[in-house]
């Protein structure tokens, strides 16, 4: 077993509202509206309307297969802003951010970073670095904190991603206790 903090299935219930994901025509229009893309087998997708708060709502989650599904789903969400994770389909993801140009990021999670900061790749300007625990710290807060709005038609799949995270702690090479996530089970939606 593993002994850690991680969201559960009561957390993620709070936060459901009476509201369907998957209709793009609920969005308003001057809202701010982002997407999460993870890859793996499939390409994990997750779209956001923020409000003035800077509250979340989720609008869309699903998996798609093809790069090219997400350029549809940008255009008919109005897609203000993505991060699309950069492995292991790198070239094709850069295709997808080539395509947006100015509008998508490839995401690497580093070693060294501090905090929440993002540091903007130089050498690659489709790309940016940031730390992995402090990111999933600032995302996963939401369920617990109730700062994030979920449908309620939310996915069985989406629900079990966000739960295989598990927060441990490990000493640092100077002895200290470090945070980090290890997965129980598939995490697409969690990234």
């Amino acid at each position: 077993t593993v002994d850690g903090a991680r969201i559960t299935e009561a957390d993620i219930n709070s936060c459901i509202k009476n509201y369907k994901k998957n209709i793009s025509e609920i969005i308003k229009r001057d809202s701010v509206v982002t997407m999460g893309v993870d890859i793996g087998k499939w390409l994990h997708v997750e779209i956001d309307e923020w409000n003035n708060e800077g509250i979340p709502k989720v609008i869309y989650e699903d998996k798609v297969i093809n790069f090219e599904d997400l350029d549809v789903l940008m255009k008919e969400y109005g897609v203000n802003f993505a991060v699309v994770d950069s492995q292991p389909e790198r070239r094709k993801a850069y295709e997808f951010a080539c395509r947006f140009w100015g509008i998508v990021k490839l995401c690497f999670y580093t070693r060294g970073i501090n905090n929440k900061q993002i540091h903007i790749n130089q050498e690659e300007e489709q790309s940016i670095n940031v730390d992995r625990t402090s990111w999933l710290d600032a995302s996963l807060s939401r369920f617990k904190s109730k700062t994030i709005q979920l449908p309620i038609n939310l996915s069985y799949e989406y629900k079990k991603h966000i739960q295989a995270l598990v927060r441990c702690y490990e000493k640092d090479e100077l002895g200290n206790p470090v945070g980090r996530y290890i997965n129980i089970g598939d995490d697409h939606y969690a990234h």
